[in-house]
């Protein structure tokens, strides 16, 4: 995916066995691309659903939660999330897949793929320990599921930021799954200090099972 300003995008795309199938615009945090995160990808794939694991970060890999931050950091969220944006239409145009379309972000990952969901008739969005700060106008674009995993050990307590993203999506009209852990906030990613594969776990079937309810799809033989 090229962007204005020649800024490139790559990502690697998982196909189901189905065609017409949904499809997930797969959103990793600064630690990059990992394998953790293809994993995932496949494990869409084996769902049923398209899945498309984006590179934000230009192929660069965290090697410790400092330069994950700061890999974080450097990313342009506006670029971003208009790279997103366009990641929806690419991913609606494949013959595999449909216009029912996912965005999951994980840590900073999840304010881009928020962002890049917005006015796309998104058929929903799930993230993982990421704060939302999005106006409730915005939220109101989102359609179907907004699915939230948060750790009570973050900075601002998991209890907390759920409070604030449900008020944001009561004054937008719109309702959503949220789930607290007790484990560190990065415990999804097997890359990270913080990583709970209980947790870990438990948060993707969680997330999966919504998503097969939704979107009717058969359970993975």
């Amino acid at each position: 995916m090229v962007m204005p300003g020649d800024i490139t995008y790559r990502g690697r795309l998982f196909k189901p066995v189905n065609k017409g199938a949904p499809g997930v615009i797969l959103v990793p945090d600064g630690w990059g691309l990992t394998p953790g995160f293809e994993a995932m990808g496949a494990a869409l794939a084996s769902e049923g659903i398209l899945g498309l694991v984006v590179d934000m970060l230009d192929g660069k890999t965290a090697r410790d939660p400092q330069e994950a931050a700061k890999l974080a950091r450097e990313v342009d969220v506006t670029d971003a999330s208009d790279a997103i944006s366009a990641w929806y239409d690419w991913l609606r145009s494949r013959t595999e897949g449909s216009y029912r379309v996912a965005a999951f972000g994980f840590g900073p990952g999840g304010r881009w793929a928020v962002d890049g969901s917005l006015r796309k008739a998104a058929h929903g969005v799930a993230v993982w320990s990421t704060r939302i700060d999005t106006p409730p106008a915005d939220l109101a674009t989102i359609y179907e599921t907004f699915v939230g995993h948060y750790s009570d050990h973050d900075t601002l307590p998991g209890a907390a930021i759920v409070a604030e993203i449900e008020s944001r999506l009561r004054a937008a009209g719109r309702s959503g799954y949220f789930y607290r852990y007790g484990a560190r906030p990065f415990f999804y990613n097997p890359r990270s200090p913080d990583y709970d594969k209980l947790d870990a776990t438990l948060a993707w079937r969680r997330t999966m099972t919504i998503y097969r309810r939704i979107w009717d799809l058969p359970q993975p033989a």
